[in-house]
């Protein structure tokens, strides 16, 4: 399933915007702590664009895919693969939580125009989708995690299908001869040879 990651990501997501810390936490005023410009940056390095986290999900994913299916000509055309992908994906995820760190400077400001009557339950609020975001990257990391080691379970297993070992040859002949000599000596017990037996 080449989109396996990218499911995963998807359903992350979605979890993390669910998860969105309101202010008021109460009321028809309630707004998402996390502003629309923010939103609009974490979606955009997420899900938009050759350079998003979905579309280097998707390449992990068909690597994978291939790998199993057989379709690469060369344990090195693999590893080839693993390597453009690998670093891409970790730039990414390291992005993500730049992104994050980013948006304190803005969180703090926004907390300190509640004034006095609403910085603590401002400050609160930055807290607790602060503590959401974490869990998000941690999230997007353990999804990095699999993908590498997806990797290197698919180069260690890669390789050619193994010859079976030729049946080592019997020499019929000298059975039949040492048969007939055992027999013409009256021997009561005959060692045939294991190879005659199997075959």
């Amino acid at each position: 399933m080449p989109d396996r990651y990218q499911a995963v990501l998807t359903a992350t997501y979605a979890s993390f915007l669910d998860s969105s810390v309101l202010y008021p936490a109460t009321g028809k005023d309630a707004k998402p702590v996390l502003q629309d410009a923010q939103k609009q940056k974490i979606a955009t390095l997420v899900n938009t664009g050759p350079s998003s986290l979905n579309t280097t999900l998707a390449a992990c994913g068909q690597v994978l895919s291939n790998a199993q299916n057989g379709q690469y000509s060369s344990k090195a055309a693999l590893e080839s693969d693993v390597s453009r992908n690998t670093p891409l994906l970790s730039a990414q995820v390291s992005a993500l939580g730049s992104l994050f760190e980013g948006f304190k400077r803005e969180e703090d400001a926004w907390v300190k125009q509640g004034a006095t009557l609403s910085w603590d339950a401002r400050t609160s609020a930055v807290t607790a989708q602060r503590a959401v975001a974490a869990q998000f990257v941690a999230a997007v990391q353990g999804i990095q995690n699999s993908v590498a080691a997806d990797f290197q379970a698919a180069i260690k297993a890669y390789g050619p299908t193994p010859t079976p070992k030729p049946k080592p040859a019997i020499d019929w002949e000298g059975q039949r001869e040492a048969l007939l000599d055992a027999a013409l000596d009256g021997a009561l017990f005959v060692a045939i040879d294991t190879a005659l037996l199997a075959a």
